[in-house]
C-alpha cells in the first residue's frame, strides 16, 4: 500500500509534452473572442434547433456579452458555451410549444437567464 500523496504531481500539460511533433500555444481568450465563437458557431445552431421545435430563440447583444463572459470564467474555453446555453435555456424549453419564442435576458438573478414567451 502506497501513500498517493507521496507521488508527484504533474499539470496536464506536463503529460502531453513530448506525445505531440509541434505545440502550438495559443493566446488566452477575450469577450471578443468568445463572442465571436458563440456568434458565428454555437448561437447559429442552438437558433436552428429551436427552429427545428417550431420555436424562436432570441437573444440582444448584451445577452451574449453576458453569455461569453460566464463561459469565459469557467476556464474552459469555448466548450462551456454549449452546456451554458443548454443550462440558461432547458427550463424555458421544456414548457414551450409551437410558435413560443424564448428570449435571453441579460442581467437577471443569476446573470442572463432565458424567459418564455408563449405565442399569442
Amino acid at each position: 500500500h502506497r501513500d498517493l500523496h507521496s507521488f508527484p504531481t504533474r499539470r496536464s500539460s506536463d503529460l502531453l509534452v513530448g506525445r505531440f511533433s509541434t505545440i502550438v500555444p495559443l493566446q488566452p481568450l477575450t469577450i471578443d473572442s468568445m463572442r465571436e465563437i458563440l456568434l458565428e458557431q454555437v448561437w447559429p445552431i442552438w437558433v436552428q434547433r429551436a427552429s427545428d421545435d417550431g420555436l424562436t430563440l432570441v437573444a440582444d447583444d448584451a445577452a451574449l456579452i453576458d453569455l461569453s463572459q460566464q463561459a469565459l470564467q469557467q476556464r474552459i474555453g469555448a466548450r462551456s458555451l454549449e452546456p451554458l446555453i443548454e443550462r440558461k435555456t432547458w427550463r424555458a424549453w421544456s414548457k414551450a410549444h409551437p410558435g413560443d419564442r424564448i428570449v435571453l435576458h441579460p442581467g437577471g438573478a443569476v446573470h442572463t437567464e432565458a424567459v418564455l414567451e408563449p405565442c399569442q
